[in-house]
């Protein structure tokens, strides 16, 4: 019931001195129930013993109580696993709404739902509570599992790109070199480059994540040979196998070999 505390029989005095009964109101009016009227009147009898000259019991049984409308239910608190992205700082925080399955104040009122620990979390497997309370201040609380995980790919910035001739015993190779920044929300990428498209594309090599060895010609000519064209292909992969790519065409070879 909103505002009763428990006072069995035989507590009275120890109620008096730990604050469940006023103390320092004698005068206050207490009335006690039970879950039965000769329940209430044996604990009634021991409290106006200490001198609670206002005190009186309920005549009848708690299912009376119930059924007036005075009794204060606990409310119903269910809670369900949830699986969360990362934000943009690799942490995410729940709401109530991620984890609620149901939860409802049987007496019919408003119900506040709010999880603890709060958050934020980062990555992996977190156990949580769903706490629920009522109007009247009557809780209870449900156990839940949320799980962060990394769902963003990995941004690729601008891409500049330049060629660099190298001397070779017998025929020339031109050095692709990229210029880019990759960002990943959770940590590292690894980058990676295919080289695809004309007939020359077969005799490029790849150096590393920022260089490609292509036969002679490859400098940024303007002749529509699709042949003499190759692609460049950016991949980066984050620690989640969350992917991004980004593909840079060389235009058709000049006429120089």
């Amino acid at each position: 019931m909103p505002g009763a505390v428990s006072v069995q029989k035989g507590e009275a005095t120890a109620a008096n001195d730990d604050g469940r009964l006023p103390f320092t109101d004698k005068g206050t009016r207490v009335v006690v129930f039970g879950a039965t009227a000769q329940q209430a009147k044996v604990v009634a009898a021991e409290i106006a013993k200490k001198a609670y000259w206002n005190s009186s019991y309920f005549g009848g049984t708690f299912e009376d109580v119930s059924a007036a409308g005075l009794v204060n239910h606990r409310p119903s608190v269910a809670a369900r696993n949830a699986s969360l992205a990362a934000d943009a700082a690799c942490l995410a925080s729940p709401t109530a709404a991620d984890i609620d399955n149901g939860s409802f104040d049987p007496d019919g009122g408003a119900l506040t739902l709010a999880v603890v620990p709060a958050g934020p979390f980062g990555l992996g497997q977190h156990q949580v509570a769903l706490v629920g309370t009522d109007q009247h201040g009557a809780s209870a609380a449900s156990a839940a599992f949320i799980t962060v995980s990394d769902r963003t790919a990995p941004a690729i910035g601008d891409v500049a790109f330049s060629w660099e001739r190298q001397p070779s015993p017998r025929h020339g190779m031109t050095l692709l070199t990229l210029d880019y920044v990759t960002a990943d929300n959770c940590g590292g990428v690894a980058t990676a480059l295919t080289v695809s498209g004309g007939r020359d594309a077969e005799r490029a090599r790849v150096v590393d994540a920022h260089h490609v060895l292509l036969k002679n010609g490859h400098d940024g000519g303007s002749d529509d040979d699709e042949q003499s064209q190759v692609s460049v292909t950016i991949l980066v992969t984050d620690e989640a196998g969350n992917q991004s790519a980004r593909t840079v065409t060389i235009g058709g070879r000049s006429k120089e070999r």
